[in-house]
């Protein structure tokens, strides 16, 4: 094959170009740790790890001490609940969902239940359990377990821990999608637990449609 440096196509280029030597993925080893800051949520560490090609790295760690819930809401016109909070880290008021840390000897289940009840004042009957995703696993070692809920339906005023400043909406799956697309929520919970809902076939087009009653008898 003639190399004109001139006129050379893409797909020319791509074969003429020299391959890099893949680096396959190798899980690293630690040769150390250090605590330098832990509170009552967290502990951050330095693991001083030995990469594949034997060099030795600092990686900083968040390691959480409570693994999380979430919860989709839904009722029984097909709309989902939602949240808003102001999140210091980013210094705004964000779209969420109901959700919050598992205490010591509960389940995840039953977390999801009583994160749904405080923060909102909502209870459901029928619970699904959807999936398990990392929260940010280059930074932390936390997950999150998320559940959907229906028909949920107000039973009380909640009973919200004392930073807890937030407001809930029934909000359509129309309006999530367009407030999804126009940049408006970016949270990662709502994006994994939309993807989680896709993969179990729970959406359509139109999101998610409350199965028919089963009839008696």
């Amino acid at each position: 094959m003639r190399y004109n440096h001139h006129n050379t196509s893409l797909k020319d280029a791509t074969i003429l170009s020299p391959m890099p030597s893949p680096r396959y993925p190798q899980p690293w080893t630690t040769r150390q740790t250090q605590t330098h800051f832990q509170n009552r949520w967290l502990r951050v560490d330095i693991d001083t790890v030995e990469l594949p090609d034997g060099r030795l790295y600092d990686y900083t760690i968040i390691r959480e001490k409570k693994h999380g819930v979430a919860v989709i809401a839904v009722d029984t016109s097909g709309n989902i609940l939602l949240q808003q909070e102001y999140r210091h880290p980013v210094e705004q008021i964000i779209w969420q969902v109901p959700g919050g840390l598992i205490d010591e000897g509960e389940t995840p289940l039953a977390a999801a239940r009583r994160e749904l009840l405080e923060e909102t004042g909502h209870a459901a009957p029928h619970w699904r359990y959807l999936g398990t995703f990392w929260d940010n696993p280059a930074l932390e070692d936390m997950q999150i377990h998320l559940y959907l809920a229906w028909p949920a339906a107000l039973v009380n005023d909640g009973n919200r821990d004392d930073t807890e400043w937030l407001c809930w909406q029934w909000q359509s799956w129309s309006w999530l999608k367009q407030s999804i697309r126009k940049g408006e929520i970016k949270e990662r919970v709502i994006l994994a637990a939309l993807g989680l809902l896709w993969a179990h076939g729970e959406l359509t087009p139109q999101g998610w449609t409350p199965p028919p009653p089963q009839s008696e008898g």
